[in-house]
Parts: C-alpha cells; sequence; structure tokens
C-alpha cells in the first residue's frame, strides 16, 4: 500500500509540475435552488456575494410539490457557513423533488517554503466544522445518493480544478469535529492554488416515489467551516522538520495553523489524536485582499 501511494504522490506530482498558472484568488457566497437534478439546467441562482452576508428566501411549485425556503450564506478567507431551512408540501409522488443550496466557494494562492527543501513534498489538510441537519414529516428520511437529506458537504485541496470535484457529506443530526481532507502533493516555493468548499442542502431529495404529505428540512452550518490545519512531509512521507514559510493571496494566516510536531506526535496525529490541531480557527492577518 505505501508503495502503490508514494507512486501515487509521484503522478500527481508530475501533473502539478506541468499545471498552468494558478487560477485568481477568491471567495464567493451563493444561494440557489434546483429541481430534479444538481445539473446546471435545473437550477436558478438566488443570490451572489464576494464579501457581504446575504440572504435568500422563496417558494418554488412545480408537478409535485410547493416548497417555501428560507437561506443565508457568507464566504470570507478561511472561513465558510450556510444554512438552508424549508418547509415542504409534497402533494403527488410524480414532482421532480427540490433541493435548496446555500454554496461558499474560497479560492486562494500560496506557496510554501521550508529552508533549502526543492521539489515535491505532500501536506494533510484539515478543516472545521460544526452544526446541526434536522427534518420532520415526509423529509425525514429523504436522501440524495447514499446520503440523508438535510447535508453539509465540504471540499477542501490544493491544484487544478478549482470545481468541481468530490466532496464529504455530512449528514448525521450533529456535526462537531476536526476532519483530515487527506493528503496531498506541492512543489515547494511554486505558488498553487488552494481551494475550499462549503454546500448546507436541506430539501425534499429528488426523483419520483416520494411519501406524500408535509415536511421541514433544515441544514445549520451558518459561519462553522474553518481551514484548521495543516501538516507537512516529505515525499517519501516522513513528517519534515523546521518552520515552513507559507505567503497567501487572500491574507490567511497558515503559519499559525501550521504544526509540525516531533515524530511521536505525529504518530498520534495519524490515530486521529490531533490535539495541537483541535478546534483552532484561522486568524486572518492584516494584508490586502483580492476578490472578484
Amino acid at each position: 500500500m505505501r508503495v502503490t501511494v508514494l507512486a501515487a504522490f509521484a503522478i500527481l506530482a508530475s501533473v502539478i509540475r506541468c499545471a498552468a498558472t494558478p487560477v485568481a484568488p477568491f471567495y464567493v457566497a451563493n444561494i440557489g435552488y434546483c429541481l430534479g437534478s444538481f445539473a446546471s439546467g435545473p437550477c436558478t441562482n438566488v443570490a451572489s456575494s464576494s464579501g457581504a452576508e446575504i440572504n435568500g428566501s422563496g417558494t418554488v411549485t412545480t408537478s409535485g410539490e410547493t416548497v417555501s425556503f428560507t437561506s443565508s450564506s457568507v464566504a470570507k478567507p478561511g472561513s465558510l457557513g450556510g444554512k438552508v431551512s424549508v418547509t415542504s408540501n409534497t402533494f403527488n409522488s410524480s414532482g421532480p423533488g427540490v433541493m435548496v443550496d446555500a454554496l461558499e466557494q474560497l479560492n486562494d494562492v500560496m506557496t510554501v517554503s521550508l529552508g533549502g527543501l526543492t521539489g515535491t513534498g505532500v501536506m494533510e489538510l484539515f478543516y472545521a466544522l460544526d452544526g446541526t441537519n434536522t427534518a420532520t414529516g415526509v423529509d425525514l428520511g429523504a436522501t440524495f445518493g447514499p446520503h440523508f437529506v438535510p447535508y453539509a458537504c465540504v471540499k477542501l485541496g490544493i491544484g487544478e480544478p478549482i470545481f468541481p470535484f468530490g466532496c464529504t457529506a455530512h449528514d448525521t443530526a450533529t456535526v462537531d469535529g476536526l476532519f483530515s481532507a487527506g493528503f496531498v502533493p506541492f512543489t515547494y516555493n511554486d505558488p498553487f492554488n488552494l481551494w475550499f468548499q462549503l454546500e448546507s442542502i436541506a430539501g425534499t431529495g429528488f426523483g419520483a416515489g416520494r411519501r406524500t404529505g408535509t415536511g421541514t428540512s433544515i441544514a445549520d452550518f451558518f459561519n462553522t467551516a474553518d481551514i484548521a490545519g495543516v501538516l507537512f512531509f516529505d515525499s517519501s512521507m516522513n513528517p519534515v522538520s523546521g518552520t515552513p514559510t507559507i505567503t497567501s493571496a487572500l491574507g490567511i494566516s497558515y503559519q499559525d495553523l501550521a504544526a509540525v510536531p516531533e515524530p511521536g506526535t505525529m504518530v498520534l496525529a495519524a490515530t486521529g489524536l490531533i490535539g495541537l490541531l483541535s478546534k483552532r480557527r484561522i486568524r486572518k492577518t492584516p494584508t490586502s485582499r483580492r476578490c472578484m
């Protein structure tokens, strides 16, 4: 397995070296709803913002249901949050279903320098998330793919493409913890994109055959998703020593999150006992910020 992992990092590292110039940094919040699918065609945007908190509400009526919703969304460097509250009346089983999505995206451009290191390194990224998912009536037990609705969906990684990419769904009633987004290769001293996305999704689920009647669905993750930590390894997955210098186009202070513990502590980190990172939050530096 170790050989397979290292081989995969070698392939990804070659892609990174050939990647185009990083995408310009931005952060944006959106509120929208979709009928029957999350594809672009059936989806309608309600509100967008590249800084200030936004709120949206409305009523959507299809051939099979009426859904009223309220939603809030905010995106800022290092931290994202959304809340969606839906009240539904499914009056027959032939409607497409309605899902409301508060979506926040962040894209930073960063570089990592550490002593005289060059070439490929590996980082493990962590995010913190806390919130709640609640549903009643016919919306209780609604599903989308392998998980229940409502839910939060988080994406954190580096490189290209920025969006879309796979996400990690959090559909339990209560979510509160620090989560690893996995290991990703990067090139020392070269700029690369770091992307972070949160979706708070509530609604009826999609497709025919759903129960008829009334229900509610609430995904509440407002101002709760943070980039929470980063650990560094060499290309052979050995922990590096020293303190990295990390630049951020959005002015995010990754320095405060870069824990480089002793090897014994790294064993604890590998088993999930990452106390050095638990509950830490991004602090913004007073540098200029670019957004689009």
